[in-house]
């Protein structure tokens, strides 16, 4: 090969490895291959002619990379990092250009010195005491070894060497053969297999400690078994410590350990492989407190410091101890510079050695310190995130808190749950974590391994997680029923029964109106038939008596596994039916409902509240006989907090209170407009207030109407929020048809999703299916051999039903009925799809390190301007205010709802962290408030199992809608029992957009296949079946 082809190979293979690393995220992790596999692809010899540098690439690609673990995948989050980066890279291929041997000064210079210059940079980047490094006028100083094994290796060997001679020179008459087999080393039983293994290699018993309950081996432990092994004859020579173990990244005390060895003359060699690399960043150097008690540290910045493997850095307080151990002299090997610089020959075990300071030296100057201290915090804050997704799930514990960028974590109960989980994972290729064993417990290690991994990835890696959790779950079912819990015993009716009593009066109003609302107005008004529109509105009896056991169960498949399908799951199964499949989208149940863990507080990233609390509210009633509800029961005041303006001023409280309570009122009376039902038509509620706001501005005196009128239309945005959208679109006349129930609204303390134990804990087993999302509903079919309907999922499975529950979310139905649904709906039903308004809500959490708000003064309401908030190019103007929680004090919420929540899920964090100061630097006026050091945000729009948050009344939407919506397929007075039945909040008149509303329509749904039950005695009747 010339020149020029290898100019040529060269630039085909760096675009190679930039194109492999920009592929690295869709590749499955771990290989689809078999011991052998590479066997039958290459030939039994080497060729004979040579072949041509594009064949030997593309084989690579064809047979190489089908066999490769790719451990700088993002998705790779096993043992600990290797670390890799472009500088490094192009350091190694110069270092293999100048192919240099370095073993003295003389046989290259560059390579001795260099190596000297970087480990003396290393060493003061890391905070090592000056005695380690070779720019001191003592002894120590550093050089590159190939691994940690290698260092553990060189340094038991020279402690043995040193304590030989020691002993020697106090015991003369004493054989060194007989002096050896009485040594002894130590360390702890956390500490990684190279220590055992440099043991054996250095014929020294490597005794392992044991560790305290956080794995860290202390001094008590470690004097008492020196003392034990004195009085044995036995001498010890070498303690091994440890900071950050493999297993759970320990910290091994140093501070106790150090004087021990140091008064006993045992050398103390700590290991820091991936942990040291942190020491770069000051807030972590207290992790190696201590380090001055130690004879040798070694850090791997081939780990998590950017340099490829292999590069090793090892420093010695005294380096003469380790050439007294290696030293060997031959006349070749000798030159007239010996003793002006070190010749690493002696430093280690091998006589050649690489050129490796040059890939550790592009690092250091293209990075710099800064580029890799971001590195560290951020692979850290990556680490913090997924740390959180485990507090906030309930079927996984933390078995120790979090140690750099390690979690360790654990499936709750049997260790049969954990393995089965890793073996899933593993057996899926997608990301990649190994076992590890925590006091005799099975444990999942989870490390954030590369330096692409984004917070997609941490996410990505959580959901693969959940998935197969939920499989696991699934599969062992059975097992986990043992757990006895309360059951919930409180029949339905009597909730359905209080609601009901809210409704009858707004019933009446409602139907009285469908009429002229379906012949719009004038003329002629068309006789609607009473068993059409009443039945489809009214909600079916609910009747507490079992259905008859001795009696076949007709089939069902709900859609759906969150209030509303749960709801309807739980009803079925207190009167007795229990045929039924619950087909659930996503890895987890609830729906919107999900609880989140930001720091010491629980994140609503959906529901929030429950919205009326009292016992009429069928969700209060659960949450109350849950036990999730202590008193005092925390009700928010909406009215406290400050009104903030853009210039940075705070409205007066006088004006704020007054404003406050006016707009208050011009809510109530746009909310009478539908009880009023005059037959006038009032607009858009955006036109309503509007004028209302400017008519009220009037009562306020001259100097106070600037003000005012801010609080007012920043009202407005408050108001868009309970519809999640513009209120533009939103109908005037529709508002009031939301029925409020008294009680105020109140949070679960514990988290929202407590709710749903009552509803999971009685379903049959398997009966919930998670990852479930549904492809196709065929439904209609009349002939004795087919089903009634036939649910398929994506992943191609189909369920039979009798009767299909659909409770997706509005905003799913609007994308997606028309591929849904085989035959597609009815135009009575996509009209009702298509006029009923979906909105769009999204929260933001921030939390900060020291609040800068005065706790329990209610947050801050942005009082935007009217022009402010004309002008929505700037997806901030859907902030409607930014509310503090009441069980924390450095936890802030932003709430954000219409276009702008979406256009929010199109930024980065740090997009939106910026957006968010700056607003909230604007509107308090301080320009130094602080960045908050974590978010956690809500994507609800952009999930395609949700696309968006809940319904709303349209400037075309009538009640009229809700119950073409909530009515069954084939309709009630058809001669085919109905087949499709739908549920969810936007199905249910006067209390959609709220979880109790969605919890009534599954109620409503499943009395319904009860009725039918009980009318038919059994699965329904077909034309065919009639007698």
């Amino acid at each position: 090969m010339d020149t020029k082809e290898f100019i040529d190979f060269g630039k085909a293979a760096i675009d190679f490895v930039a194109n492999y690393t920009d592929s690295l995220r869709e590749r499955n992790v771990l290989p689809d291959v078999e011991p052998g596999y590479l066997s039958d692809l290459l030939p039994e010899e080497a060729p004979q002619k040579p072949e041509t540098w594009q064949e030997v690439l593309n084989d690579v690609e064809r047979y190489i990379i089908p066999g490769v673990t790719h451990w700088n995948s993002p998705h790779f989050h096993a043992f600990y990092p290797t670390a890799n980066s472009f500088p490094a890279i192009v350091g190694e291929i110069l270092s293999c250009g100048i192919g240099c041997i370095g073993f003295s000064w003389l046989a290259s210079p560059a390579c001795t010195e260099l190596e000297v210059i970087m480990m003396n940079w290393l060493g003061k980047l890391i905070g090592l005491p000056n005695e380690f490094l070779n720019c001191n006028d003592g002894p120590g100083g550093g050089v590159i070894q190939g691994s940690a094994s290698e260092a553990t290796l060189v340094c038991l060997l020279a402690a043995k060497e040193q304590t030989t001679r020691r002993i020697k020179r106090l015991h003369p008459e004493w054989d060194e053969t007989f002096i050896k087999t009485k040594l002894i080393a130590y360390t702890s039983d956390q500490s990684n297999s190279s220590v055992e293994k440099a043991g054996l290699l250095a014929s020294v018993p490597m005794k392992l400690l044991p560790t305290d309950e956080k794995c860290s081996l202390r001094g008590e432990t470690l004097l008492n078994v020196i003392k034990e092994d004195l009085e044995k004859g036995l001498i010890p020579c070498c303690t091994v410590a440890t900071l950050g173990t493999t297993g759970t990244c320990a910290f091994d005390n140093l501070e106790e350990l150090g004087p021990i060895c140091n008064e006993n003359d045992i050398w103390m060699h700590v290991d820091a492989a991936y942990a040291g690399a942190a020491f770069v960043c000051p807030e972590y150097r207290y992790l190696m407190a201590g380090v001055e008690y130690a004879d040798s540290f070694n850090i791997n910045p081939h780990k998590w410091l950017l340099v490829n493997f292999d590069c090793s850095a090892l420093w010695v307080k005294d380096s003469r101890r380790l050439i007294e151990a290696f030293s060997i002299d031959r006349i070749y090997l000798a030159h007239d510079k010996q003793g002006l610089a070190p010749d690493y020959r002696n430093w280690q075990i091998p006589l050649g050695r690489r050129f490796r300071s040059m890939k550790l030296w592009f690092v250091l100057r293209l990075y710099g310190v800064e580029g890799l201290q971001d590195h560290i915090r951020r692979s850290l804050k990556l680490a913090q995130i997924f740390e959180k997704y485990v507090k906030s799930d309930n079927r996984f514990e933390l078995v120790i808190e979090r140690s750099l960028g390690l979690i360790c974590f654990r499936m709750k109960g049997d260790d049969k749950l954990t393995k089965e989980l890793l073996s899933r994972l593993t057996a899926e290729k997608r990301i990649y974590v190994i076992p590890a064993k925590f006091h005799e417990k099975l444990i999942v290690r989870f490390v954030v391994c590369s330096r692409l991994s984004r917070e997609e990835d941490i996410t990505f890696a959580w959901n693969e997680i959940t998935k197969q959790a939920a499989e696991v779950l699934r599969s062992q079912t059975p097992a986990l029923q043992e757990e006895s819990l309360e059951p919930f015993t409180k029949s339905t009716a009597d909730i359905a029964t209080r609601i009901e009593s809210l409704n009858i009066e707004a019933k009446t109003q409602k139907i009285s109106l469908l009429s002229s609302e379906k012949c719009g107005g004038g003329g002629k008004k068309q006789e609607i038939p009473p068993c059409t529109k009443l039945a489809k509105f009214e909600s079916c009896q609910l009747d507490p008596c079992m259905l008859d056991p001795c009696k076949p169960e007709p089939t069902v498949v709900i859609i759906g596994g969150g209030m509303a399908g749960l709801s309807a799951a739980h009803r079925l199964v207190q009167c007795g039916l229990q045929n039924f499949t619950i087909l659930e989208a996503t890895d987890r149940p609830g729906g919107r409902i999900h609880s989140c863990w930001l720091g010491d507080v629980v994140a609503e990233m959906g529901a929030t509240w429950i919205e009326g609390g009292c016992v009429a509210n069928p969700v209060f009633t659960l949450a109350a006989q849950e036990g999730l509800l202590k008193p005092p029961v925390f009700r928010p005041d909406p009215s406290r907090g400050l009104f903030c303006t853009s210039d940075g001023r705070a409205i007066d409280l006088p004006v704020s209170i007054t404003a406050y309570h006016t707009f208050r009122q011009i809510e109530q009376q746009a909310a009478t407009l539908f009880s009023l039902g005059c037959g006038r038509t009032h607009g858009t509620l955006l036109n309503f207030m509007g004028v209302r706001i400017q008519q009220e501005l009037h009562n306020f005196p001259e100097e106070q109407r600037y003000d005012a009128a801010r609080v007012m239309y920043g009202m407005t945005n408050c108001v868009r929020c309970r519809c999640g959208d513009d209120l533009s679109l939103v109908s005037a006349d529709q508002f009031g048809s939301y029925i409020e129930i008294p009680g105020g609204n109140i949070r679960v303390p514990l988290g929202y999703v407590g709710i749903l134990a009552p509803l999971l804990r009685d379903l049959p087993s398997c009966s919930l299916k998670y990852c479930k999302p549904v492809s196709c509903v065929r439904w209609g079919a009349i002939s004795d051999s087919c089903p009634r309907a036939v649910v398929k999922c994506c992943d191609g499975e189909e369920y039979p039903a009798d009767y299909v529950i659909v409770t997706v979310p509005l905003g799913v139905l609007k994308h997606q009925h028309d591929k849904l649904f085989c035959p597609a709906l009815p135009a009575e039903k996509v009209e009702a799809i298509c006029k009923l308004g979906y909105g769009y809500v999204n929260k933001i959490f921030l939390e900060y390190a020291r609040p800068f708000w005065v706790w329990k003064e209610g947050g801050i309401k942005l009082a935007w301007s009217a022009d402010e908030l004309a002008d929505r190019c700037d997806w901030v103007k859907g902030i409607s205010n930014i509310e503090e929680l009441s069980t924390s004090q450095h936890v802030l919420c932003a709430w954000i709802c219409g276009r702008e929540a979406a256009d929010m899920e199109l930024c980065s964090d740090e997009e939106v962290v910026e957006s968010i100061t700056r607003v909230l630097r604007q509107f308090t006026g301080d320009p130094t408030l602080p960045y908050p050091a974590n978010l956690l945000r809500s994507k609800w729009c952009m999930d395609q199992y949700f696309a968006g948050a809940y319904s709303y009344m349209g400037l075309d939407s009538t009640v009229g809608h809700q119950c073409d919506l909530a009515s069954p397929l084939p309709g009630t007075c058809e001669p085919i029992p109905p087949i499709l039945l739908f549920a969810g909040e936007a199905t249910i008149p006067g209390h959609y957009s709220t979880v109790h509303g969605a919890r009534l329509s599954g109620i409503r749904e499943a009395e319904r296949i009860i009725q039918l039950t009980k009318r038919f005695g059994g699965p329904p009747k077909k034309p065919s079946d009639k007698s």
